[in-house]
């Protein structure tokens, strides 16, 4: 069901992918992975707060299993989802919580996805030349992590950096 809800998502039918993601997540509801894709896909539908309340309850999961990867990632994602429902002071302290973890760790991208959501939060606050220093900054550590910078505020990309970067935590 999850290899199914990604492909109905890449194809542009958000509909059909929600559906399988609710399936997988119904079948492995443990899996950091699923919980990210489930919660892309309500943002991608339009179900911000089902989306933030999902990956708020994700968040309080890794913290549980004590991954400090997938607690920076629930951040990422909880930064966009709040932004997306206009809570500009929250969405700011998730994508600090989330760059502080992945500077702490050494995790690029983690930093560079982070200072691409704060940038995007400072330009919707009027901030143009705090915006511009944050994507400035998050381009130059895409490039080092090999983890493109333009797509690093794409929820979807979250999710899909939260699997590779998983796969090297220790």
């Amino acid at each position: 069901a999850y290899n199914a809800a990604v492909a109905w998502y890449r194809s542009g039918r958000y509909d059909r992918a929600l559906r399988f993601s609710e399936i997988a997540h119904g079948e492995l509801a443990e899996s950091m992975a699923v919980r990210y894709l489930h919660g892309v896909l309500l943002q991608t539908v339009g179900r911000y707060g089902d989306a933030r309340d999902l990956l708020t309850g994700t968040l309080s999961r890794a913290e549980e299993l004590g991954s400090v990867f997938h607690v920076a990632i629930a951040y990422l994602n909880l930064g966009v989802s709040s932004r997306l429902l206009g809570d500009l002071d929250a969405a700011l302290e998730s994508f600090e919580a989330a760059a502080r973890l992945g500077r702490e760790q050494g995790w690029q991208g983690v930093v560079s996805a982070a200072l691409m959501g704060r940038g995007r939060v400072l330009l919707t606050l009027g901030d143009r030349e705090g915006a511009n220093s944050a994507w400035a900054e998050a381009r130059r550590l895409g490039r080092r992590s090999g983890f493109e910078a333009a797509e690093a505020d794409s929820s979807l990309s979250l999710a899909a950096l939260a699997l590779a970067e998983g796969k090297r935590e220790k």
